[in-house]
């Protein structure tokens, strides 16, 4: 892999910084139709998907361990740094979204304050 094509993609790829937009940014954007409780159960689950990966990840890099050489390591915990941010915002997201309110609540009161998580981490 030493072509002169693949190093001067290799190259101009190091050089490079992009951050590339982020399709869910979009989605979030126009998701006013969608009830509280809808987008809740949505951003949960991909959050749930994302700690799937996560642990699936860091099972894989175990497994390569072994044959790891030279900067690979540091590939792997790049991927294993990008999924912890992404779960991290959506936890963020999570506690930033309206809380479901508890039956019974009365409006002129306000909503039910719950100390328990919705969700698991």
């Amino acid at each position: 892999m030493t072509s002169p094509e693949f190093i001067a993609l290799r190259d101009r790829t190091l050089r490079e910084v992009r951050l590339r937009p982020d399709p869910m940014d979009l989605a979030l954007h126009y998701a006013d139709d969608l009830a509280d409780e809808d987008l809740r159960a949505v951003i949960g689950d991909r959050l749930d998907a994302l700690k799937a990966r996560l642990t699936a990840w860091r099972h894989r890099r175990e497994q390569a361990e072994p044959y790891l050489r030279g900067l690979e390591p540091m590939t792997f915990d790049h991927t294993t740094a990008r999924l912890k941010a992404e779960i991290a915002w959506h936890e963020s997201l999570l506690e930033q979204l309206p809380k479901p309110r508890a039956t019974g609540d009365d409006p002129a009161k306000g909503p039910h304050v719950s100390h328990s998580p919705t969700r698991p981490s």
